[in-house]
């Protein structure tokens, strides 16, 4: 079966890529084009661990600079999600700044850009660099109940590696009074498409 999205690094003929945001710029996240495909569980995160982010990469996007042709008086999808969330890694916490800038902080598709997902808030979500790396490989997932899953296909020897362990069952921040949380369309996208299912069992 044919499948939407071969790998973050394929060659050839493209759909709209997947975009990963921290302030002011989108990442571009390159994918197949192969349209009318249907996917199973996670089989678009099985295909992406090829594609590490590069500190060089990571560095340009970051840069605080506007799409060209955006509306400068309109919040981008970044802007939006990282007030939404109060600047803070809606997964653990995290909430580095350098001077007043926040650093380490993305603004995360639920249902990825390249597959029809909105840039809106009720499809995004303030994750760390590390969590939303994770997130976007199906390491980690929702459950409805937006408490987080981590996959079983996860190992780690390492204490910090095995930090992520610690987050299944937690529930995620959700965003401040008056916004809208996540649709549970695309908590249930991403459930189906990316996350590597099964769960790690809870203690």
């Amino acid at each position: 079966m044919p499948k939407l999205i071969a790998s973050h690094t394929a060659r050839g003929n493209r759909r709209r890529p997947h975009h990963g945001h921290s302030l002011g710029i989108k990442a571009t996240r390159p994918s197949d084009d192969s349209p009318g495909s249907h996917l199973g569980a996670g089989s678009l995160a099985g295909t992406l661990p090829d594609c590490p982010r590069t500190p060089h990469a990571n560095a340009l996007n970051r840069q605080n600079s506007k799409p060209p042709g955006g509306d400068p008086a309109r919040p981008s999808f970044a802007e939006k999600v990282l007030q939404a969330y109060a600047y803070a890694c809606a997964f653990c916490g995290f909430d580095g700044a350098l001077g007043r800038n926040p650093v380490g902080l993305e603004a995360a598709h639920v249902r990825w850009h390249s597959q029809d997902g909105p840039d809106e808030v009720n499809n995004g979500l303030a994750l760390c660099s590390l969590h939303h790396a994770l997130f976007d490989l199906g390491v980690l997932g929702l459950t409805p109940a937006l408490h987080i899953q981590v996959s079983q296909s996860y190992v780690a020897r390492s204490h910090a590696g095995r930090t992520i362990d610690a987050l299944h069952g937690q529930p995620i921040t959700t965003p401040r009074p008056g916004l809208p949380g996540i649709d549970p369309d695309h908590v249930v996208w991403h459930g189906l498409q990316v996350f590597k299912r099964p769960a790690t069992r809870t203690a």
